[in-house]
């Protein structure tokens, strides 16, 4: 192996080390000397990263992998942004008549139907509104609230705005739900200043070009960073740095940790852990006895300690999830083509569930017996991840596209326009989030014993796929 180092913009340039491969001859010598200078764009990182490039010497089987180290890495610089009642922001930013006013994101105010999804700063200062609350007790306390339906569109559209700004400061942005994304800034400070510094600049841009209040929280970790940020809200920018978790992070009520949810704190203050320095320096084996594989990983979130990486493509390997499947036989009515269908449905629920993720299109796709392939799509406002709202979705598009007499051989549901399962969990209250705990346990319960082991009756009739008559 071979190295080489200078100096770029960000500080002394890593090493570089080619491993594997064939690396010998002037040819691979040549190569790895020019790809030191492909490689500077990835100095922004400062940490180990990997990379496979197939442009080398054009030998049987050749792969050259590049570690990229630098040897002053060690202390990161994370930053958290939190976009402030996002929801509520955005209608704001779209609306001048809204700005000042108390907004209640949320159902029919004629009506008075639904929960409030979400709800402006200035609702706070008026009445003691929570997130989930109904329509109606909602506007019981603050009759003078403006009331504005949901538009996840809308949403998605001001999320990748807000992060298009963050990229402009470090190419390192990871989204981590529809509000809130993390930034790698190691390394900027010769670019931007200090961190806090940087942090200003971001916030200030952010407002200043998307029209939306952030707060930032910035530390060594993700965890960290993630804590940090919900110190001062609206429009704060915090730290939670190694020598500052004893005075800022324990004395929290455990509750406050990320991961650990009201029922956890619930169990661990049974066991008179309260603080969340409590639970740092809590019996491993008891935590362990309490939440099992976690409980390591949740005693490290409490001490400050965990992953320092911010990966942007976390979230953009996955492009669309789809199954589609040849029928036991030919269909051709409606009703046993819907059969199928749901089984379909059943299928990519689960892994769109597994993954964590929500679609905002769905795609049927059919075959006939002649072979003929034909597809009709459609996106939707709202993030779709339950098998019964799949399915419905589907439904409605198959019953569009068949035609009478027309033999269906195969037929297929595809997801697009996938996004993290946390985008849409504002809205799942009530018989939805009954539903989606429903489907939760079938997966356990399917994980456990196999897809088949629990069936739902439609699964059994003419045209399902288990009907092989």
């Amino acid at each position: 192996s071979g190295g080489a180092a200078g100096v770029s913009a960000f500080g002394p340039m890593a090493d570089t080390r080619c491993i594997g491969g064939n690396t010998g001859g002037n040819s691979a010598r040549k190569w790895r000397t020019g790809s030191v200078r492909l490689f500077k764009k990835w100095m922004f990182r400062n940490s180990y990263s990997f990379c496979t490039d197939t442009k080398g010497p054009k030998n049987p089987g050749w792969e050259i992998r590049i570690l990229c180290y630098n040897r002053r890495m060690g202390n990161k610089t994370i930053f958290l942004v939190d976009m402030n009642a996002f929801y509520a922001s955005v209608h704001q930013a779209e609306d001048d008549n809204l700005k000042g006013k108390p907004v209640l994101v949320a159902g029919d105010r004629e009506k008075r139907t639904g929960v409030v999804l979400a709800k402006s700063y200035e609702c706070l200062k008026l009445a003691p509104i929570r997130t989930a609350m109904s329509l109606h007790e909602a506007l019981a306390l603050l009759p003078e609230a403006v009331v504005v339906k949901p538009d996840h569109r809308l949403y998605e559209v001001y999320a990748r705005r807000t992060r298009e700004v963050m990229s402009q400061f470090t190419p390192l942005v990871e989204p981590f739900s529809i509000d809130e994304a993390f930034m790698d800034m190691t390394g900027t400070g010769r670019l931007f200043g200090s961190a806090p510094e940087a942090a200003r600049l971001v916030q200030e841009s952010i407002g200043t070009r998307v029209g939306i209040p952030c707060s930032i929280g910035m530390g060594q970790t993700r965890i960290a960073a993630k804590m940090a940020a919900g110190f001062h809200k609206p429009m704060g920018i915090s730290s939670l740095w190694p020598d500052e978790v004893l005075s800022k992070l324990h004395p929290l009520d455990v509750g406050r940790l990320f991961g650990i949810g009201q029922k956890g704190a619930a169990r661990l203050k049974a066991l008179n852990i309260r603080t969340i320095g409590d639970l740092a320096v809590a019996d491993e084996a008891l935590l362990t006895s309490l939440f099992g594989a976690s409980a390591r990983e949740l005693q490290a979130s409490a001490r400050g300690l965990g992953s320092d990486l911010v990966d942007p493509a976390r979230y953009e390997e996955i492009k669309s999830i789809g199954n589609s499947r040849t029928l036991p036989r030919d269909l051709e009515t409606v009703q046993e083509l819907s059969r199928a269908l749901y089984d379909i449905a059943e299928l990519v629920g689960r892994r769109i569930r597994d993954r964590n993720m929500a679609a905002s299109t769905v795609t049927v796709q059919l075959k006939d017996d002649q072979f003929k392939t034909w597809s009709h799509g459609r996106s939707y406002s709202e993030p779709l991840c339950l098998t019964e709202e799949i399915f419905r979705r589907a439904d409605e598009l198959l019953r569009e596209m068949i035609k009478p007499g027309r033999k269906i051989r195969l037929v297929g549901i595809s997801l697009d326009g996938l996004i993290p399962e946390a985008q849409t969990q504002l809205t799942l209250f009530g018989d939805e989030s009954n539903q989606k705990e429903l489907e939760q346990a079938l997966d356990r319960l399917r994980d456990r014993y196999g897809q088949d082991s629990i069936r739902k009756g439609r699964s059994i009739l003419p045209g399902s796929l288990g009907d092989r008559k």
